[in-house]
């Protein structure tokens, strides 16, 4: 689910211009975990994670489903959704990732 908002094509439109002016690296491994953490965590990812991240996922060793999967194991996925059930959940990464609220049947679908 968080890669399937991540990579979005809605998600991907409203962040080129991030990565055209060079604020995000600019090989897709990168484009993609810097857009994993807006999703996530809303927000830009902290150099040190990029790095890793964008390393394993060129060097074979991670996919960007694991590196979804680590984020979900962190402390800050916790502390930030740990509380919601699975309907909270969705609206969030819609105003995460989106910056919009959901329409009923996207809300739906990943709801269920």
């Amino acid at each position: 689910m968080l890669v399937s908002f991540s990579e979005s094509a809605e998600n991907k439109a409203g962040t080129a211009a991030l990565v055209q002016d060079g604020i995000w690296d600019r090989s897709e491994a990168a484009a993609e975990v810097a857009r994993l953490y807006d999703t996530v965590f809303g927000r830009l990812p902290d150099a040190l994670g990029l790095v890793s991240w964008k390393t394993a996922i060129e060097g074979g060793t991670a996919t960007l489903l694991q590196v979804a999967d680590g984020f979900t194991a962190s402390a800050e996925f916790s502390g930030r959704y740990g509380d919601l059930n699975n309907r909270q959940f969705a609206d969030a990464l819609y105003r995460n990732t989106l910056d919009r609220a959901p329409e009923r049947e996207g809300l739906d679908f990943w709801t269920g």
